[in-house]
This record gives C-alpha cells, sequence and structure tokens, in this order.
C-alpha cells in the first residue's frame, strides 16, 4: 500500500512539472502552438488522468482496508491482496459482577504470527469502532492475559487516539464477561491465517472461586478455577512440571495436554489439605476400627467379616454407580469408567466420629463438585443423597430387621460444592478396602462420620431433604446436618473432647480438645450463616 501510494505522489508530481512548462511556453509566445506544443499538452492530460486514476484507486482502497473489506499481510513490502472476509467480529456481552479495572501496563504474551496479529489488531479495532461508535486509528495490542495470575486483564495501546482507550474502558466499566476474537460465524476470518479456533482475547469477568488464594499457588484446581476468568488457575493448570495438570488454555504451548486421569497411584498430595499439628493415624489401625454396621455392630466386626474371598470379590467388581435425579448428564457405568474422569490427589483430613473418637487419614479421590461439573445439576436440584449397596449374602446385618436398609445419606447441594467434600476411592496411597467403603466413599471431615456413606452404589439429586439412615434409627438423637461442635452434647455424652487414635498402642491414646467443624471452620463455616437461628442444636446432631 505504501509502494501505491509513493507511485501517485510520482506521477501527480510529473503532471505538475508538465503544467509549469507549459505556462512558461505560452507566456514566451503568443502564435499557435506548434504540433509539438500540442503534443505536449496532450501527454499533460493524460498524466493528469492516469495520476488521478491511480490517486483514487489507492483511496478507494485505503477506505475498504479501513473499514474490514480488505486484509493485508502485516509486511509492508507485500502488497497482496487477500480475499475479503467475513463481517467483523462481534464481542457478546453476558451479564457479570464486575471487578476493579486497571489500565496499567500487563506482561507481554505473543501471538503465533505476524498474520494472527495483523488479523487480531484489524478486527478488534474494527469491533471497539462499532461497539463505542467512535473512530479508531492503527491499534498496537501489546498485551495478552493468558496464563497471568490477575483475574482482571489490563492493556496498553500504542499510536491509539484517546477515544479509543476511552470506548475500550467504557466497554469493561460494562457488563461483560469475556472477549472472544471470533465466534462460529467469523472463524473463517482466523482460518484463512491457519488458525482453527480463535482464541479468548481478554476477561472480565469475576472469577467465581470463593478462596481467591487458591490462584496461581503452584496446584491446579479445574472446573469453575481452570477458566478464563480465573486466568487458567493463575497458570497452575498449564504448568507440566507439576504432577497434576490439565491444560485448558489455548494460547499456551501446553493447550491440551493433561496429567493421567484415573486410579494412578501413588496420587499426588494436595499441600492445602493436611494436619500438620496431629500425627497421621496408622494404616493398621485405620483399616482395622471401623464402623460399618452392615457388617457388625464391634469395632473389629468389618475387617474380620470381609475377608471371605466371596466379599473380597464381590467389593473388587464389576461395581455399576448411578447418578440419576435432577442433572442434564446422568450416568450408569461401571466405577472404574467413572473414575477415569478424574484427576486422583492425596488429601490428610481430620474424622471425627460422632462417638468422640478421631483419627487422622490420608485419602485418595477427588473433590465432590467434579462429579457435578460432570453431570450438571438442574436448578430445582437442592440436595444429593447417597445410598450404599443391598445384599445380605454380602452383608448378612442386612437380612435383619433392626434397620431400614440401604444405608443413605445426604448433602445439600451447597455443601456438595465445597471445597472440603470429597469422593475417596483410595487411602494410604491404595485402593480403598471393604471395611473403609470400597469401591468408593463419601468423605465430609467437618461432620460427624456417619454422614460419610461408605460402598455407594447411587447418587441422586433431589430437591426434598432426604431423610438419612440415622435419623430414621433415632431422630432425637441424629439429624441430617451433623456438624461438628464441641459446645453441643449429644444426647448422651459430651462432645467437647475426643480421644485422639494413632496406632494399636493404648500408650498412643489422648484426650484433645474438640474444633468447631472438626477444625475446617475457615472453609466451611460460610455454609450455615444464619442457620443456627432458625435450626439451633439441629446443626449439629
Amino acid at each position: 500500500m505504501k509502494i501505491e501510494q509513493k507511485n501517485s505522489t510520482e506521477l501527480t508530481e510529473v503532471g505538475q512539472q508538465t503544467t509549469s512548462a507549459d505556462h512558461r511556453e505560452d507566456q514566451k509566445q503568443e502564435s499557435p502552438p506548434p504540433a509539438s506544443t500540442e503534443r505536449r499538452w496532450y501527454a499533460t492530460a493524460t498524466c493528469w488522468l492516469v495520476a488521478s486514476t491511480v490517486f483514487l484507486a489507492t483511496l478507494a482502497l485505503f477506505l475498504g482496508l479501513y473499514v474490514g473489506t480488505s486484509v493485508f499481510d502485516s509486511n509492508d513490502d507485500d502488497t497482496t491482496v487477500r480475499a475479503p472476509p467475513p463481517p467483523p467480529v462481534v464481542i457478546p456481552v453476558v451479564p457479570s459482577v464486575r471487578s476493579e479495572i486497571s489500565f496499567d501496563t500487563l506482561e507481554i504474551e505473543a501471538f503465533q504470527s505476524p498474520e494472527f496479529d495483523a488479523a487480531f489488531r484489524t478486527n478488534f479495532t474494527t469491533a471497539m469502532s462499532r461497539s463505542a461508535g467512535v473512530g479508531v486509528n492503527q491499534v498496537s495490542i501489546l498485551s495478552i492475559a493468558a496464563g497471568s495470575t490477575k483475574v482482571v486483564s489490563t492493556v496498553t495501546f500504542s499510536q491509539a487516539e484517546q477515544a479509543l482507550a476511552d470506548s475500550f474502558r467504557a466497554l469493561l466499566e460494562s457488563n461483560v464477561s469475556a472477549i472472544f476474537l471470533a465466534d462460529e460465524e467469523t472463524a473463517a476470518v482466523w482460518q484463512a491465517f491457519g488458525v482453527n479456533e480463535a482464541p479468548v482475547v481478554v476477561t472480565t469477568g469475576t472469577c467465581p472461586i470463593r478462596n481467591l488464594a487458591h490462584i496461581g499457588d503452584g496446584w491446579c484446581d479445574s472446573g469453575a478455577a481452570n477458566t478464563p476468568e480465573c486466568g487458567w488457575d493463575g497458570g497452575d493448570c498449564c504448568n507440566v512440571d507439576v504432577p497434576l495438570y490439565d491444560c485448558l488454555d489455548p494460547l499456551s504451548p501446553s493447550f491440551g495436554r493433561s496429567a493421567p486421569r484415573g486410579a494412578v497411584y501413588p496420587a499426588p498430595t494436595n499441600p492445602r489439605y493436611s494436619v500438620p499439628e496431629r500425627p497421621i493415624s496408622t494404616e493398621d489401625f485405620v483399616s482395622t476400627y471401623n464402623n460399618f454396621y452392615e457388617f457388625g455392630f464391634s469395632k473389629s466386626d468389618p475387617h474380620r467379616n470381609t475377608r471371605a474371598q466371596h466379599v473380597q470379590d464381590f467389593f473388587a467388581g464389576p461395581w455399576t454407580v448411578t447418578i440419576d435425579g435432577l442433572v442434564e448428564n446422568p450416568l450408569t457405568l461401571d466405577v472404574r469408567d467413572l473414575v477415569n474422569n478424574f484427576h486422583l490427589e492425596e488429601r490428610i483430613y481430620r474424622h471425627r466420629c460422632v462417638e468422640a473418637w478421631s483419627i487422622v487419614v490420608p485419602w485418595v479421590g477427588f473433590p465432590l463438585y467434579k462429579l457435578l461439573d460432570l453431570v450438571r445439576p438442574l436448578a430445582g436440584a437442592k440436595y444429593v443423597s447417597f445410598q450404599t449397596f443391598l445384599n445380605a449374602s454380602i452383608a448378612p446385618a442386612q437380612g435383619g430387621r433392626s434397620f431400614n436398609w440401604p444405608y443413605l445419606e445426604g448433602l445439600s447441594i451447597e455443601e456438595a460444592r465445597n471445597e472440603m467434600a470429597f469422593i475417596s476411592v483410595g487411602q494410604y496411597q491404595a485402593p480403598l478396602p471393604p471395611q473403609s467403603g470400597a469401591p468408593i466413599r463419601l468423605t465430609v471431615p467437618w461432620k460427624y462420620g456417619f454422614k460419610s456413606a461408605k460402598s455407594v452404589v447411587r447418587i441422586s439429586f433431589v430437591e426434598e431433604q432426604p431423610y438419612n439412615f440415622w435419623q430414621e434409627a433415632n431422630a432425637r438423637e441424629y439429624g441430617f446436618w451433623a456438624n461438628v461442635n464441641p459446645r453441643v452434647d449429644h444426647p448422651r455424652w459430651s462432645q467437647a473432647e475426643e480421644r485422639e487414635f494413632i496406632s494399636q498402642s493404648y500408650g498412643d491414646i489422648r484426650r484433645i480438645p474438640t474444633q468447631y467443624y472438626n477444625g475446617y471452620e475457615d472453609l466451611v463455616g460460610y455454609l450455615y450463616e444464619g442457620m443456627e437461628d432458625e435450626l439451633g442444636d439441629l446443626l449439629y446432631r
């Protein structure tokens, strides 16, 4: 384009020089011009005509480029015209809660190629112009928020009018959650440059993670954290040098790479969930001191009554899990296939039994909210129920009439979304043994232990609060919520203290104060704000 402008100028100068020469010649001779003068005048007119034609063509081409009807290579020496692209990019406007906006300089992220960069500038400029209704000069976008730990992107302009910066600021301050370079209708613009998917450019929506300290802390949080709004978990999920990663950022060189899913041991330990003030209970103790009434009422019965080969084979599977109720994506599949959807991690949790004893266990599994993301609960789903297997040939106690089997437990949908709610499939870096709830169980450490249903076969999303096993057996002593609270006693004993079990040795047993929500108040207390006024002590039974 610069070359064409230069040629136009040269032709114009030639025309101007010819006109001046003719004028001087007319002043010298008053007689009619000879034939040579006529030819010179004809040549001058011709030059004027050619120059005007070239000038108008250049102007038309320039205007066509300005409004987005032609796309040039970014190389100034290349004047090859590409095919006209589809209509300019559309910026979708999505309501969201706004965060503070800054226009400071942000780290630079390179595009895939100079051609892609040129196309981005052209289309972004056009989109901004049409959105704000202002004129736009050439713009160079210097920064893209890919892999940034900041939630709100910031952009620096060069060679831009103040009107463009003001319009961009106004757009950000409106209810915009994300700006995309192209949607399905305009994808051909980018395909012309060898780009098959249009990446997210700027994210201005609020990251929905409650604990923003998790963003960029070195641990990949999938789900809602691994999104543009959260900067792809602050870049954590694209760090392939750590054991757990899942890169969804289309601008990252690691895009599409993921750590192995499924029952892979040893599973990486999540450093957030540990109990540094207490020793981990020994595997020998945890696997032999259990409440699992399907196999007997003594603490040693579950270990002893699950050793038979036919019982071991039953828990080894196949084991079908059904996820149904008010969900978009109901599932019925083998537990192995279910687990293969998730990255496993190890978490060290306190476990507080309602009988006033406690242990510390290293569980292996995945956060319950990931299961919710998989099946997508509907708006009417207020609670989640968990049902244990029913098979009297395996668990003889289920053949009796002492209780109404199968075992049933439940959570509110908000509790199920909490980061602490965990689906365990292993302990001590190995699959769960039968007495501990193989092959899949619920683990909710801020509640009394009976809430953590074992050997689950059905998970249902329902509108009404489920009536759980112990609530039905003895509603005076047990309720739905069962949150740990040292100030609310069990009707038959105090909950102010607990016996800490570390190993089989009696010398390891000591009495320690019980903590509110079993020590997890900072992570779960918000779930119950205002509920104590309504429920009173029922919130803790």
